[in-house]
């Protein structure tokens, strides 16, 4: 006679009362060639990274070397490794619950504080969306010549189009493409003869603000780097992906590769306008002004090389502010949700991805001021990331979540110094509206 199987107990210990969705019980594909390999553990950090330099972040990026040349550069080093430390933390929330962020946060602090992050994100979510969208259009006017109005509904649109009909691994492979657009910054810097001596000096040598105007870049600078947006999608893009705690490690790769790719990128923005706006003396407001002002300085390839770049960072972050949202109000409710579901198995979830898109290029064509809803994602994203932050720690170092599985003294570091720099813009934001 056959004896029953003995069950091993479980790893973790995560009382919720909604039950965790169901940890599936196979490694991703591990065979192949150890590249092919690396490609396939790939997905939603690499993801996030690439849609970290939005059109509103490059633009960000590109002001803090108009403004302060090359001097900032060490502050993208720093928020590189706070960054990182964030979404590995959300990540490995992901792949051992199996659960959302908002979701987990619903059930372990309750509905009204869920409910509060949650309005506050997706309106933050919805002002970027329509600031990048516009970003969109920009671009194209300055590659095309044509009003960028006139590429509002269509890029809205075929956007809208690919998020809900494509499959996850059909739309990281969009994101790829997309994200190779991105590249032409690094030509753009190149292309303005920096100073490579003083390009090493800023990122190695640590330099603080000596006025108003360079104090608010490094405020900008580190509070776009770490989005919240991109705090919601990283553990749900977990489950798209169908990691487990056992490949807690393979994620850890995923971001790192994401979010190094993607401050590189940034970095060569703050190079490129260091070299040519600061140097000038150039104000702008948003990445289309650099790419303009780039036009005269350094000449008509590094302007168009400038707003391809600029092409690909909105093609990139629009459909992610709409994820994110989607993630958002699905998690509230309970609702099925998922990139790797058809429409038919998370209407809802798609329903409200496909309002995002809409609402967005619908508040545009009524006239809605871009850098205005920009400005005030901005101071929702500089009061919603500190709670966040907090948020996550809590659940990280929560063993009724985590089980044996709590957050490590590094990571835990890492999210006190991310606290802390947050708190402290947010202070400076209020004082500057003040």
């Amino acid at each position: 006679m056959r004896r029953p199987r003995r069950r091993d107990p479980p790893e973790t210990a995560t009382h919720c009362k909604t039950p965790p969705h169901r940890v599936p019980s196979q490694d991703v594909e591990t065979q192949g060639p150890s590249w092919l390999r690396f490609l396939r553990f790939l997905g939603p950090g690499l993801m996030a990274g690439l849609a970290d330099n939005d059109p509103a972040g490059l633009a960000t990026y590109a002001i803090a070397g108009a403004v302060a040349g090359y001097s900032q550069l060490w502050l993208l080093v720093v928020a590189t490794i706070m960054v990182q430390a964030v979404q590995v933390t959300s990540a490995k929330l992901g792949d051992v619950t199996q659960q959302g962020l908002l979701r987990l946060t619903r059930v372990r602090y309750g509905w009204t504080l869920a409910a509060c992050i949650g309005l506050i994100a997706v309106v933050a979510n919805q002002a970027s969306l329509i600031a990048d969208t516009a970003g969109i259009g920009a671009s194209l006017q300055l590659l095309t010549g044509l009003s960028w109005q006139w590429f509002v509904v269509p890029s809205s649109l075929i956007l809208m189009t690919i998020t809900i009909f494509f499959r996850f691994r059909e739309i990281f492979i969009a994101y790829l493409a997309a994200g190779t657009l991105t590249l032409a910054y690094l030509v753009t810097a190149f292309l303005t003869h920096p100073n490579w001596g003083a390009v090493l000096h800023g990122t190695i040598v640590p330099h603080l603000p000596t006025g108003v105007s360079e104090l608010s870049a490094a405020v900008a600078l580190m509070g776009t780097t770490i989005s919240p947006y991109l705090l919601i999608w990283q553990a749900e893009g977990e489950r798209e992906v169908h990691r487990t705690r056992r490949q807690f490690r393979l994620a850890t790769i995923d971001v790192t590769v994401g979010y190094v790719f993607s401050n590189l990128i940034s970095y060569f923005v703050i190079v490129t306008t260091a070299a040519t706006l600061f140097v000038h003396h150039k104000s702008i407001q948003t990445a289309a002004d650099a790419a303009t002002a780039l036009r005269p300085l350094a000449g008509d390839l590094a302007s168009v090389v400038f707003a391809v770049g600029l092409l690909g960072a909105g093609l990139l972050a629009v459909p992610m502010f709409a994820i994110s949202s989607s993630y958002a109000v699905a998690e509230l409710f309970d609702w099925p949700l998922g990139l790797s579901k058809s429409l038919r198995e998370a209407p809802a979830f798609y329903a409200v991805l496909g309002l995002a898109f809409l609402s967005g290029c619908a508040a545009i064509l009524f006239g809605l001021d871009p850098i205005i809803t920009l400005f005030y994602s901005q101071v929702l994203d500089g009061f919603l990331m500190p709670i966040l932050v907090v948020v996550l720690f809590l659940l990280a170092n929560d063993r009724r979540v985590m089980g044996q599985f709590e957050n490590g003294p590094y990571y835990n570091l890492w999210l006190v110094i991310t606290f802390l720099v947050m708190v402290g813009g947010a202070i400076l934001l209020v004082i500057s509206l003040v």
